[in-house]
């Protein structure tokens, strides 16, 4: 008995959800001036080469000024862009759920998109750069702000364009967020390494030179 009313509840939660999730879609699909659809394609479009090019750039200057710790955070980012794009396959293989305009002949599909819907994969792409960035380049204040809100807009951008449902883009977010979380859990070690290095280094530069001999 208690089985059958847990598996209702779910079934109802499931059910108020994918009606909350189409509705909210449909609301955000609906028809816009062709500026206004060109635009949101230049921003979905960027965040394939938003995200293949920041970590190509990190990698180039590190090696072109033989910043060690540049280079740590550099592969950082590569490494959770990867392991973002691993999980957003898997998940996508996984749970196989058709693209909105598939199911409901209403959503208007205004770029290309194919494979399965969720999570979005330009979503976790975008936002496992901004999470991973902001991390590393914590100290550059204005980075945060700016990659997360181009993040966000290339998230809005994949429900405006009718290719993916609401919950596909918190899908990308949550999937970013896993794994740069497990990525920084890897490379903290890293980090603290290098930063304990260089303050002794530091330390022992500014001693008194009777103190380093």
């Amino acid at each position: 008995m208690k089985r059958h009313m847990i598996l209702c509840v779910i079934k109802n939660f499931m059910f108020d959800f994918q009606h909350w999730d189409i509705h909210l879609l449909e609301k955000l699909n609906i028809h816009h001036a062709p500026v206004w659809d060109a635009s949101m394609n230049v921003v979905t479009y960027s965040a394939a080469y938003v995200s293949i090019l920041i970590p190509l750039i990190c990698i180039f200057i590190a090696f072109r000024q033989k910043d060690a710790f540049l280079r740590i955070k550099a592969w950082f980012v590569i490494s959770c862009l990867a392991t973002a794009s691993l999980f957003s396959w898997g998940i996508k293989n996984t749970i196989e759920r058709p693209r909105p305009w598939h199911m409901y002949a209403f959503i208007e599909k205004k770029t290309s998109g194919g494979g399965w819907s969720f999570p979005s994969g330009h979503t976790t792409g975008a936002f496992a750069v901004a999470f991973s960035m902001s991390i590393a380049f914590r100290r550059k204040r204005w980075m945060m702000p700016v990659l997360l809100g181009w993040a966000s807009v290339v998230g809005y951008s994949r429900m405006d364009l009718g290719v993916h449902y609401p919950s596909d883009v918190l899908g990308g977010i949550l999937t970013a967020a896993l794994a740069v979380g497990l990525n920084y859990v890897f490379f903290k070690k890293a980090f603290q390494r290098y930063r304990d290095g260089m303050w002794k280094y530091n330390i022992v530069k500014s001693d008194p030179p009777e103190l380093q001999s």
